[in-house]
């Protein structure tokens, strides 16, 4: 999942991807039904918001080390955790 899934403006998710036996894929829905937004607690748009920043912050750290896709739960290095 990637942050631009997030609006902490309104307090919810997108979910734009889907998982294929053991592979996440991150996609546009075919249709209109398949689109969904998830209304998210304070607390989690909160925790979200601190984690981004911590993100940023290991950004800065690392320099041209850093592979930004943007994910939420990420290495030091932007990796997507396995």
């Amino acid at each position: 999942m990637v942050f631009s899934h997030f609006n902490t403006g309104e307090g919810r998710i997108r979910t734009p991807g889907e998982t294929q036996k053991t592979r996440l894929i991150i996609q546009e829905p075919k249709s209109k039904s398949g689109k969904r937004s998830i209304p998210l607690p304070d607390d989690v748009v909160d925790a979200l918001n601190v984690h981004r920043v911590k993100q940023v912050q290991e950004k800065l750290a690392a320099g041209i080390d850093y592979e930004d896709k943007s994910w939420v739960f990420a290495t030091e290095l932007g990796k997507v955790l396995a």
